[in-house]
């Protein structure tokens, strides 16, 4: 019969394998079947890593403060579970949100590094999540954004991106972004359910993002 040792060393290796990951959904997304943020939280998962992904309240009629809540406990979870760093990937509204929340919160545990998928031109935020882009301007997260490894993904024809990712996000917050050409918003509707390349970046950041 195994030891106490033998466990208690198995314990140690299971937990200095085991990754923390935080998935913050954007805009009007209920998580559905099949879209590449439920693929890659079940991949990892089925890898024993820790993932939060919350479904965050009133997706369709969404307000700043009630979405930061969230993001703010989910973190303070992760870190009480004994998360030593979190990964963060946001996609859309969800990377508006992590520009806000990193701009008013201290954050509770240590950031390892952030992806943005496609983030929304907060120019177009207006009409559908007015609370988040109220005396707001990208660049006033520089700073922040810039101590937390970050990446940023988009396409070179994204409706939500009609200025440019580098223009609307990448010059603000001096962050080169990666370009995948044709690409759209990312979304369940444009086609995107399985992507492997995300999945192998949340665990390997050298993984080529631009696959599929």
């Amino acid at each position: 019969m195994p030891s106490a040792l033998f466990y208690a060393r198995f314990r140690l290796l299971y937990s200095a394998q085991m990754a923390h990951f935080l998935v913050i959904h954007g805009l009007q997304n209920h998580r559905p079947e099949g879209h590449w943020h439920r693929r890659l939280v079940t991949a990892l998962r089925q890898q024993g890593h820790v993932v939060a992904y919350p479904q965050l309240p009133s997706p369709d009629a969404p307000v700043l403060e009630d979405w930061l809540e969230v993001v703010d406990t989910e973190l303070k979870l992760l870190s009480d579970s004994g998360a030593n760093d979190v990964v963060v990937i946001a996609h859309s509204l969800g990377c508006v949100t992590w520009l806000r929340y990193i701009t008013s919160h201290l954050l509770p545990v240590t950031i390892s590094r952030v992806l943005f998928v496609a983030p929304a031109d907060p120019e177009l935020l207006a009409a559908d999540a007015p609370t988040f882009v109220e005396d707001f301007e990208v660049s006033s997260a520089r700073e922040a954004f810039a101590h937390l490894n970050p990446t940023i993904l988009a396409s070179d024809n994204d409706e939500w991106l009609p200025r440019g990712v580098a223009e609307t996000f990448g010059n603000p917050l001096k962050v080169a972004p990666i370009v995948w050409s044709g690409a759209q918003h990312f979304s369940l509707s444009d086609g995107w359910g399985e992507w492997r390349g995300v999945i192998e970046w949340a665990t390997d950041p050298r993984a080529d993002l631009c696959v599929r």
